[in-house]
C-alpha cells in the first residue's frame, strides 16, 4: 500500500488528528499542543508502572490499594458500563470501542481523589510529613487533572463521556474511602506485617503503612502509663507477704502486653 492509498484511508475515515502516539499521515500537522496532550493522555496507564514497583519495593498497602481500584475501575468501565451503555466515539475518533464513559477521565480522577484522601484524612505514619503530603497532592492535581482535557483535545471522547467519566471516578474514589475508613482500618491493625508461606519460606505479603485509631489509643495509653511506672513502687505487708510483691520498673519501653501485665499484676494485688 502507497502512501496516497494511506492518506485517503485515513481521511475517509474522518480519523484526523487522533492517535495517543500521533501517527500522522501525509498532510497532517503535528502541534505541540497534540504532543503534549498525548503524554498526559497515557498518565493513567503509566502510573500503573510505579505503584507496582512501589508495592514491590516496600510492599506497603498503600500502592496496593491504588494498583487494586486501578484494576476495579478499568473492570468496571470496559466490560460493564461500556457495554450498557453504548455510546459511539466521536467521529473523529479512530477508535472502535464505545466511549461512554471516559476510562481515562475516570481513572485520572480515581487516582486524584485516591492522592487526596490518602495524604489529608487516612492517618498515615510519622514518615508522611505534611510537606511530603502537600507535595505530592500539588503533583497529581498538576498531572491528573489535565487528562480529561486530553481526550476531548486529541477526539477520542465528547465532553460528555469524559464529564461522566470524571464523575464515576468521584463516586468511586468516595466510596473507596469509606471501605477504607469503615472495613479495612478495622481488620488489618491486628497484623502490622502480613506475610504468606512460599516454598518453606515465609515471604512478606502485606505491610500496614496507616496508623489506626486503636494503635494510637494505644501508643496514648502507653504514654501515661509509662510515666507512672518510671516510679519505683513497692508493695509490703507484714501479714499477708505472700500476696505482695515488690516491682522496680527502670526500663523505658513498653509495648502494650507489658501494660497490661504490670495493670493486672496491680489490681490482683489490691
Amino acid at each position: 500500500m502507497s502512501s496516497n492509498d494511506m492518506t485517503i484511508y485515513y481521511n475517509e475515515t474522518n480519523c484526523k488528528h487522533n492517535s495517543d502516539f500521533i501517527i500522522c499521515f501525509p498532510g497532517d500537522k503535528v502541534t505541540s499542543g497534540m504532543i503534549v496532550m498525548a503524554i498526559f493522555s497515557y498518565v493513567p496507564v503509566v502510573v500503573f508502572v510505579p505503584l507496582f514497583f512501589w508495592y514491590l519495593w516496600k510492599r506497603s498497602i498503600i500502592p496496593l490499594i491504588g494498583l487494586t481500584s486501578l484494576g476495579f475501575a478499568l473492570i468496571l468501565n470496559e466490560l460493564i458500563l461500556k457495554r450498557i451503555i453504548k455510546q459511539s466515539r466521536p467521529p473523529e475518533s479512530c477508535a472502535c470501542s464505545f466511549g461512554m464513559p471516559s476510562g481515562h477521565s475516570m481513572t485520572s480522577v480515581l487516582l486524584l481523589m485516591w492522592v487526596i484522601l490518602e495524604f489529608t484524612l487516612l492517618p498515615l505514619n510519622k514518615s508522611w510529613t505534611k510537606k511530603r503530603r502537600t507535595t505530592y497532592i500539588l503533583i497529581a492535581i498538576a498531572v491528573f487533572s489535565v487528562v480529561p482535557y486530553s481526550r476531548v483535545y486529541l477526539k477520542y471522547h465528547t465532553p460528555l463521556q469524559v464529564g461522566v467519566g470524571c464523575a464515576v471516578g468521584l463516586v468511586l474514589s468516595l466510596i473507596l474511602y469509606v471501605f477504607l475508613r469503615k472495613f479495612l482500618m478495622h481488620k488489618l491493625p491486628k497484623h502490622k506485617k502480613i506475610f504468606v508461606e512460599f516454598k518453606g519460606k515465609k515471604l512478606l505479603l502485606i505491610k500496614n503503612s496507616y496508623k489506626f485509631k486503636n494503635h494510637t489509643e494505644s501508643y496514648s495509653n502507653i504514654s501515661s502509663t509509662t510515666t507512672y511506672l518510671h516510679h519505683v513502687v513497692h508493695y509490703r505487708s507484714t501479714s499477708r507477704n505472700n500476696l505482695y510483691k515488690e516491682t522496680t520498673t527502670t526500663t523505658t519501653t513498653y509495648d502494650q502486653s507489658q501494660i497490661e501485665l504490670n495493670a493486672f499484676e496491680k489490681e490482683k494485688l489490691k
